[in-house]
Parts: C-alpha cells; sequence; structure tokens
C-alpha cells in the first residue's frame, strides 16, 4: 500500500472524533483541518478557513476546498472530520480515493445519543479543564431514538457500501478503544507515521463519564424500551476489563460491581514490598489519574502474569452495594435511592461507624427487595452491576482464561499464597490480608441484621455452594 496524501475521520457527533483529532495532532508528521466541510462553518472554533477561502467558495467548489489543503503544509500529512450531514460530494470522493486514509469511528448509539441531547442542554462540546464541566440529565424518548439509530444505520452502511464499490476499506475503530495504549501505535501504521513511543496525553476530558442511571431523568423507562431489543442494539459481547500491576507480575479481573480495593491493596502492598513501591492512599489506588496500575482489555496482556478475581461473601457484597449504590458518589444510582427513601419514610446520609444504624438496616431490606424484583424479571429496575450471582459472573471470565485464580474475600489466605506461588514470591501474612477486607466486613457487621442475613443467602445460594467463605459472617 502507498504512502496516503491524506486521511478523513468518518464518523458521528458525540463517537469521541475531538478526542481522536487530538490523539493525532500529537504525532509530528500530522496537521488537521478539523470539521473542514461542516454545512455551518469551516474547522471549528478558534480554526481559520484556509487563505483566500470562506463558506459560499467552499460550498460551491468542495473539491478545490479539499485540493488547497493538500497542497497546504507541504510535508505534513493533512486530515480532517466528515460526519453525516457534511458535504456529501466529499465524501463520495474520500470513500472512492486510494490516496485518501480512512478511519471510521463508531460508538455504541445509546451512549452517543445521550452525549449529544447533553452537549444540545449544556452546548458544551469540548472539555479541556475539568472543573468547567457542565451536567445535564437528559429524558430519554424511544421516537427520537429509533430515529437517530436509523440514521446512524444508514450512515455507517453507506460508508461501508462506498468502500466495498471502490475495492477500497479503512480502519475502524471504537469509542471504547481510544484510551487504550495501543490504539495510536495502530493509527500511526495506518497513517504511515513512525511509531510513537508512548501515548501522548491528549489534552481533553470525558464529559460525560458517569453510567447512564445518572444521566438520564427517565432511566427505568429507558431500560424497559431497550431491554426489547439489547442485542439489536449492540451485537457484540462487554469487553474483560484487567488490572495490571506493572511490577508484581498479576493481573486483576474485577468482577461487574464487585470489590476492587482488596485486590488493589493486595498488588500495591507487593509492589511495595517486593519492587520498592512508593506507599498510595486507597483513593490514590482507586483514582484513574494516580493509580499505579494499568487498565486493558487485550487478554494478551496476561501473557506471564498470573490471573485472578475476588469474590465477596454475599453479606458483605450487599452490605457494599448498598451503601455504594445509594450513597456512593459517582457510584450512586440516584433512582434506586429515590426508590429506598420513598419505600421507608427515611433518608440522610450514611458514614459507616456513625450514628444510629438502624434506620439503614430499614433501608438495606427495601435495597434487597429491588434486587429482588429486578432479577426477577418485575418491576421497572434492570440488574445492576453487582446485582447477579458471582458465579455467573465469574463463567465467562474462567471461559477466557481457564487457569483464573479465585480469592474468596473473606477467606483468602490459601487462595493468595497459591497465587503468589505462581510468580515465585513469598506469601502475605493473614493479619495483613484481614486488615485489606476489614471495612467490609464491619460495614456488613454493622447493617446486615438476622432478616437481611436470611434474604441474602436465599438470593444467593448459588454464591454461598459455589465458594468457601469460611466461616465469615455478619
Amino acid at each position: 500500500m502507498n504512502a496516503p496524501r491524506y486521511f478523513v475521520i468518518l464518523g458521528a457527533m458525540r463517537t469521541g472524533s475531538n478526542l481522536l483529532e487530538r490523539m493525532l495532532t500529537r504525532l509530528p508528521g500530522v496537521v488537521t483541518h478539523g470539521e473542514a466541510f461542516n454545512p455551518a462553518f469551516i474547522g471549528g472554533p478558534k480554526r481559520e478557513a484556509l487563505p483566500g477561502w470562506d463558506l459560499p467558495r467552499r460550498d460551491a467548489d468542495p473539491l478545490g476546498y479539499l485540493a488547497a489543503m493538500l497542497a497546504e503544509g507541504a510535508g505534513a500529512l493533512p486530515g480532517f472530520r466528515h460526519f453525516n450531514g457534511h458535504d456529501p460530494a466529499v465524501r463520495a470522493h474520500v470513500l472512492a480515493d486510494p490516496a485518501c486514509a480512512r478511519i471510521v469511528l463508531r460508538r455504541d448509539p445509546v451512549e452517543s445519543y445521550v452525549s449529544l441531547k447533553i452537549a444540545r442542554e449544556t452546548d458544551q462540546w469540548l472539555l479541556n479543564t475539568p472543573r468547567r464541566r457542565l451536567v445535564a440529565r437528559i429524558t430519554f424518548d424511544a421516537p427520537e431514538f429509533e430515529a437517530y439509530r436509523s440514521a446512524l444505520e444508514t450512515y455507517y452502511t453507506g460508508l461501508a457500501e462506498g468502500m466495498a464499490a471502490s475495492g477500497l476499506s479503512a480502519l475502524e475503530i471504537s469509542y471504547d478503544d481510544l484510551l487504550r495504549p495501543e490504539t495510536l501505535a495502530r493509527l500511526a501504521a495506518h497513517l504511515g507515521q513512525p511509531r510513537p513511543e508512548a501515548a501522548p496525553d491528549p489534552g481533553i476530558y470525558r464529559q460525560n463519564p458517569e453510567p447512564l442511571c445518572q444521566k438520564v431523568a427517565n432511566f427505568c423507562e429507558m431500560q424497559t424500551y431497550l431491554g426489547r431489543a439489547a442485542d439489536e442494539q449492540t451485537g457484540r459481547s462487554p469487553p474483560v476489563a484487567v488490572v495490571l500491576s506493572r511490577t508484581a507480575g498479576l493481573a486483576f479481573l474485577p468482577l461487574a460491581g464487585g470489590e476492587r480495593r482488596f485486590a488493589l491493596r493486595l498488588m500495591h502492598w507487593l509492589e511495595q514490598r517486593d519492587h520498592g513501591a512508593a506507599p498510595l492512599t486507597a483513593p490514590q489506588l482507586l483514582d484513574p489519574e494516580t493509580t499505579p496500575f494499568m487498565a486493558t482489555e487485550d487478554l494478551e496482556d496476561l501473557a506471564g502474569r498470573a490471573a485472578f478475581a475476588v469474590v465477596e461473601p454475599p453479606a458483605w457484597r450487599l452490605a457494599r452495594l448498598y451503601h455504594a449504590q445509594c450513597f456512593g458518589g459517582k457510584s450512586c444510582l440516584p433512582h434506586i435511592r429515590a426508590a429506598v427513601d420513598a419505600a421507608c419514610a427515611v433518608s440522610g446520609r450514611f458514614k459507616p461507624g456513625e450514628g444510629d444504624p438502624a434506620p439503614h438496616r430499614t433501608r438495606l431490606l427495601r435495597f434487597l427487595d429491588l434486587i429482588a424484583d429486578a432479577r426477577a424479571g418485575r418491576g421497572c429496575h434492570p440488574v445492576h452491576d453487582g446485582w447477579q450471582d458471582q458465579v455467573d459472573l465469574l463463567a465467562p471470565l474462567r471461559a477466557l482464561v481457564p487457569d483464573l485464580a479465585i480469592l474468596p474475600l473473606a477467606a483468602p489466605n490459601a487462595a493468595v499464597t497459591a497465587l503468589l506461588d505462581q510468580i515465585g514470591t513469598a506469601p502475605v501474612g493473614p493479619t495483613t490480608l484481614a486488615r485489606f477486607a476489614a471495612g467490609d466486613a464491619a460495614l456488613a457487621r454493622e447493617i446486615v441484621d438476622a432478616e437481611a442475613q436470611a434474604r441474602i443467602e436465599a438470593l444467593y445460594a448459588a454464591d454461598l455452594a459455589a465458594f468457601d467463605f469460611g466461616k465469615a459472617g455478619v
């Protein structure tokens, strides 16, 4: 394949194109021109059209503007973003031009629909400074979403058909790929640029990192509607999350909604003991900005590492989820907290170890009612992360990673020793391991009474039968 003369990012609004373009500008041989063929402007905010060109002239001769763009900046590789609704003559040209390197960017349509509505509500389309982030909650409208999704499908089908007719192809990138460390290397290779030594910081931030339940006012209604067409909507299995220790030779596979602190503390303690790492607090370990660990979805990164997952006694798990999903800041599910508040006539924040826990024992019972209804297909709430049986969440991971070690949180000593034997390092004392999990045990003892324990045991009998949690109770 000959080196391309230029490139185009083909996508839709709110698919991550700003981030992708900013990543590409960090390649020394690349220059970008933004949305060069947007009907309302040329390029974007703080960008200027090429000398001698304005909107009327560009619209009258779009291919002439493209030719002028290629002539501008000799020696650099120019590129631009082109969306559905931008000049169709340019789209037809780039789909048939062998000199063009095409990048097709996609995102889950529900996520992009919600992001687009939030951007229209806040009029914030790009975030360079986190403290300036604007927040809004939108209302899901089923007919509007179906029209949006249909337009996306028509657009992407047209791209595929146009390239097929010309015998050409594109590099496909998903929104979830953008922050993976190997993505910039793939892009550089596709554009004929030198492989970057490291993925540079693009300098922009996700505008709406919260889960959908915090961004959609009628989340239950949306879930009920989308539940009838979930397979049509995504057509793919969720990625496997992997957290890698850089020095300890371990790989942690967290379960959906599962405990993370124990695993991160264990890996970090080993990094300190065996490799001299500087100590960090638990919040620093969990914060993506300060954590020493590397997140990936590529199972090839497990090579040479001992992989493990953590399972929790159901009572510990449900107490932790109650606290996180009703009071946990970014992990809070406001509609779940509202449902619990409405049923119990008890509200207010919950700080473990402070105040009277009795009202929260009552609230926990209502929380368990919501989980039981969701698991049985009753009511409007979906089965949220953490509400499933852990044995079911582990099944696909075990199929992908047959030698996956399972650490039962209440009785981890033997399992941790066997895990560390795999990487040839000394064991960790039981007192240290107990300290890593002390907060979960204390929280369960505080709010899980006999009635809650009985309900949890009935709901999660499969987990209690599958895993040996020792004598751990509440």
